[in-house]
């Protein structure tokens, strides 16, 4: 672990080979964004430092062979400026508590993952406000393989929604190997020890298109997957679009007044009907 006081956000990538890596106040992650699109690229166990070193030394690296004196502080002044203006942005972003995890808004998100290892799909944590549903879009490039998703989050927010919709418990008792049999919540990584919400496309090739209901609040962990017809999760390249949308959720006690809640919700009108 490296000794420093960097906030966790999205910082210049220290490999160069990408706009933006994901540093979680104590390392960096796999994460990594390009113009806006994230995926996964992993260091290989390679020793990176941390983002005030990086952005430290690209400075030094920008500086011309005799530099004047004058510029230093100039130029050390402008890459610690940016460091802060990344940080700020990440903290404004993101909700408040949550563990680190990153908040979703009103507006669409797209994760790419490459998929290269099939017992190790991208995990994507996000905070949700309760009263949301997050509509969830899913593509695959394989024609063979179905695309599916599965919802971890911790058994506290099962119990939470459970207490508040009187017979949700048996569509919340779910586990990580009836949506992929080959995987379990150890192996991947996952810090969530539940699943809240699992599915896929009706058929291989087809576009997955479903929403997720969050009447309680918390951390939740999508993670888009290709399924065979053994139920198995195989590697492959996948696209997944979330969008968290408001709806009126806290006067729904069962089921029935779920299912009349989320009929309001004009934007659902498509995913209800997939």
């Amino acid at each position: 672990m490296v000794e420093t006081h960097d906030p966790a956000g999205w910082f210049p990538d220290p490999t160069g080979t990408h706009e933006m890596r994901y540093w979680d106040g104590y390392a960096w992650l796999d994460n990594v964004s390009d113009q806006g699109t994230t995926s996964t690229a992993p260091l290989g166990g390679k020793p990176m430092p941390p983002p005030s070193q990086v952005a430290a030394r690209q400075s030094q690296q920008a500086q011309a062979p005799t530099p004047s004196k004058s510029k230093t502080p100039i130029i050390i002044g402008a890459a610690v400026a940016f460091v802060v203006i990344v940080a700020a942005i990440f903290l404004l972003t993101r909700g408040g508590g949550g563990g680190g995890a990153t908040a979703i808004g009103d507006k669409p998100v797209t994760f790419t993952d490459d998929g290269k290892d099939a017992t190790h799909p991208a995990i994507h944590t996000l905070k949700v406000d309760g009263n949301h549903v997050v509509t969830v879009t899913i593509d695959g490039d394989d024609p063979d393989l179905i695309p599916g998703v599965v919802v971890e989050t911790n058994q506290n927010v099962i119990d939470s929604v459970n207490s508040q919709i009187s017979d949700l418990s048996d569509v919340l008792s779910g586990q990580l190997k009836d949506a992929c049999s080959n995987l379990r919540e150890e192996d991947i990584g996952s810090k969530g020890n539940a699943v809240y919400f699992a599915d896929k496309a009706g058929g291989a090739g087809e576009e997955l298109k479903r929403f997720v209901t969050v009447p309680v609040g918390g951390d939740f962990e999508f993670i888009a997957v290709l399924v065979d017809d053994k139920g198995n999760c195989q590697a492959g390249k996948l696209t997944m679009t979330l969008q968290a949308i408001p709806a009126d959720l806290k006067g729904a006690s069962d089921l029935s007044d779920l299912a009349s809640s989320l009929s309001d919700v004009s934007e659902l009108s498509d995913f209800l009907s997939s």
